[in-house]
């Protein structure tokens, strides 16, 4: 899905097209189609496992909400599964990241959303390290960081993040996925925040599952 100079030519180079040129971006386009799909899955799943749970809104919101309204979904997701947070982003705190959240008496996390309209659009990689320094605008420049990003990140990132230490993106599908596991207890809390505060990108795949 990578769009980057250096990977286009590492996929024309893989699938040899010198003969057909068009070949390696229909690849990469096919591969970002099949993302979207995806999502769309993951969101019928959840919301049928969210029905039973009493929270199908909640879940379909935090899918659907972009901006502000996403500032609020993320709030209510947070709510839902007793994780206590602080809203830092208001009136006149410039710069400030979203919020500050706390899983029991393990570090504070400092969180920044990023959302884009269209489903085909990827959080880029300007918007999803802004927090890392939003984090120490408000003196926790050791704490971990994590961007939630809605619909998706470019898949470039993850990659350019790893070295950073503390910096890990989630996109909004694999949250859903980590909220439900906690509130049906298949997750713990600690698992939990290892998970958001592994460096590079939380991926559903790496969640634990508890006995």
């Amino acid at each position: 899905m990578d769009g980057s100079q250096a990977v286009d030519a590492a996929r024309q180079k893989a699938l040899n097209t010198p003969s057909n040129p068009r070949l390696a971006n229909l690849v990469r386009d096919a591969a970002r189609r099949w993302k979207i799909d995806n999502q769309e899955y993951c969101k019928k799943i959840h919301l049928k496992r969210a029905k039973i749970l009493g929270c199908a809104a909640i879940i379909e919101r935090i899918y659907s909400a972009r901006g502000d309204d996403f500032e609020d979904a993320f709030s209510s997701l947070l709510d839902f599964v007793a994780v206590n947070y602080k809203k830092l982003d208001q009136k006149g705190k410039i710069g400030y990241p979203d919020f500050l959240i706390d899983v029991d008496s393990l570090p504070s996390v400092v969180v920044e959303l990023k959302t884009k309209v269209s489903n085909t659009d990827m959080v880029a990689f300007n918007a999803a390290v802004e927090v890392l320094s939003a984090s120490e605008l408000i003196g926790f420049r050791d704490n971990p960081c994590l961007t939630v990003c809605s619909p998706s990140v470019e898949p470039s990132v993850p990659q350019l993040i790893e070295r950073c230490g503390r910096l890990s993106v989630v996109e909004v599908c694999d949250l859903a996925e980590a909220a439900l596991r906690l509130k049906e207890e298949k997750l713990t809390r600690s698992e939990f925040y290892n998970w958001i505060t592994t460096p590079g990108i939380a991926l559903r795949e790496d969640l634990p599952v508890s006995c």
